[in-house]
């Protein structure tokens, strides 16, 4: 994906020119919520660094996005190959700045993630892993047409913490 457009969105590659901004999501309490803690600005740099490295090995990864009245960067959404209970899977992941939330944005996003995953990537599924407090999110799988599928245990850090996760599934 160089560019892409929906509505209200525009997606392109993350750079490490979104760096502050990215670190203003990732960094956030509120937005990271359902992770074990906040990124520190090191990990956004990772973090970007590894969404690079997946654009060159895979065609894709997680894109920023910009709305396209103003330019303005209000979060990331794309997909990922995440290990899942032990497989690896396509996922769509997202994340939207807190003054952006709550208007549909992520819906649409991850409807035009689904789209473009459809029309150009070799995938018969696709999904969408969360936390089972993180209800916002499951409320945007179930509108994309997506279905719970599982609930699993995710170990979130390296002391053996486990956290309750459901998987949704959409089939392409």
């Amino acid at each position: 994906m160089h560019q892409y457009i929906t509505n209200r969105l525009k997606f392109r590659k993350l750079t490490f020119q979104d760096h502050n901004s990215l670190f203003k999501i990732l960094g956030d309490d509120k937005t990271m919520l359902f992770y074990p803690a906040p990124y520190n600005y090191k990990e956004v740099k990772q973090w970007i660094n590894r969404n690079m490295n997946s654009y060159k090995e895979h065609g894709f990864g997680l894109w920023a996005l910009e709305l396209n009245k103003t330019g303005e960067f209000i979060g990331q959404c794309g997909v990922t190959y995440q290990n899942i209970d032990n497989a690896v899977l396509p996922e769509i992941g997202f994340h939207i700045h807190k003054n952006h939330q709550n208007k549909g944005l992520a819906t649409e996003a991850a409807k035009a993630v689904i789209k473009y995953a459809k029309d150009n990537l070799n995938f018969n599924e696709i999904f969408i892993n969360t936390y089972c407090e993180n209800r916002a999110t499951q409320i945007i799988a179930e509108k994309i047409g997506m279905q719970k599928v599982k609930e699993y245990d995710k170990c979130m850090n390296k002391n053996d913490v486990f956290w309750e996760h459901y998987l949704f599934q959409k089939k392409l």
